[in-house]
């Protein structure tokens, strides 16, 4: 008798179908930064949208994938029934645009 799949992991294989932007608009929505910003003393903080409030000397460099994808993952596995279901419907939404 085979397992079944967790809900998790096949939103996640959801999200490996889709275009780069609708997975940036995915990491919008779990809140998910692709952004990290180096302050003057060497600080790294993530930063959404590439800007760091009320940081005068910052740069701001973008993260690596994999650490992106991790953090998605975590996201992912985080929600709970109803954001998944929700993420769920968004998810096809945007494979079914594709197709």
């Amino acid at each position: 008798m085979a397992l079944r799949e967790d809900k998790a992991v096949r939103l996640i294989r959801k999200v490996l179908e889709l275009d780069p932007i609708e997975f940036l608009g995915i990491c919008k929505i779990l809140g998910v930064s692709i952004y990290d910003t180096v302050v003057e003393n060497g600080a790294v903080e993530s930063v959404e949208g590439g800007r760091a409030k009320g940081v005068v000397n910052a740069s701001v460099t973008v993260r690596k994938f994999t650490d992106i994808w991790s953090d998605v993952c975590d996201a992912i596995d985080g929600l709970n029934r109803v954001q998944k279901r929700n993420l769920d419907k968004l998810l096809k939404a945007a494979i079914k645009k594709e197709n």
